[in-house]
């Protein structure tokens, strides 16, 4: 579809589904239900935006993406601390970026992402293995509500150690180890379970290399 599209009609899609999904989402009087699945084709139709036009829409520099990215990210400090002075209300103060569908957190994510994108960093093995492993980390830590309620609140018991005293230290440490031992677990599964099934796709399917050019 999206190879099919046009520059307007491509701008036209992304603005509709941004209207549904961070627009009416970001404002408290709706409640709009997303789910990640829906939301990763939103952010695959932004992606690819930027990957057809990008040198015909922007002509930002890389040093002003990097501004834009710093005053996002402090734009959303600003909202939480002015929520929590407002309302004084520990559900709510992170309301503008709780969710990644939130408009300050795609505005981060997204002027961040330009910014890295010109950065011109040198190809690392190291930066691609685990890049290649970041969507598995989130759907092996945070694939339902289960996983999240054992994970965060059983497991870890984030609660319990808000108030120690080593807190920053120790959301370091487990946020670390949780990608680690993910990324370990996914590396895995793509050079056993995922090597050996595409490898009896080639044998029996071979269609499959037209369909994937």
């Amino acid at each position: 579809m999206i190879k099919n599209l046009n520059l307007k009609q491509h701008a036209f899609l992304i603005l509709l589904v941004l209207f549904i999904y961070t627009f009416i989402g970001s404002i408290p009087l709706f409640q709009v239900k997303m789910n990640y699945v829906t939301w990763f084709c939103v952010l695959y139709f932004i992606a690819s935006f930027i990957r057809f036009y990008a040198n015909k829409v922007s002509t930002l520099a890389k040093a002003k993406w990097g501004m834009l990215s710093i005053i996002s990210i402090v734009l959303s400090m600003c909202s939480v601390a002015l929520i929590a002075w407002y309302k004084k209300d520990t559900q709510t103060i992170y309301y503008f970026v709780s969710d990644s569908n939130k408009i300050l957190a795609l505005i981060t994510a997204l002027c961040s992402f330009m910014y890295f994108k010109n950065l011109g960093i040198l190809y690392s093995k190291i930066i691609n293995t685990i890049a290649a492993s970041t969507f598995g980390v989130l759907l092996i830590h945070a694939h339902s509500d289960e996983m999240r309620q054992w994970l965060w609140k059983d497991f870890i018991d984030v609660k319990s150690h808000y108030v120690i005293d080593n807190y920053a230290l120790y959301s370091i440490f487990v946020v670390l180890a949780l990608f680690s031992v993910c990324t370990i677990i996914d590396y895995i599964r793509i050079h056993t379970v995922e090597k050996y099934t595409f490898r009896k796709i080639d044998k029996y399917l071979p269609s499959y290399h037209i369909f994937n050019k």
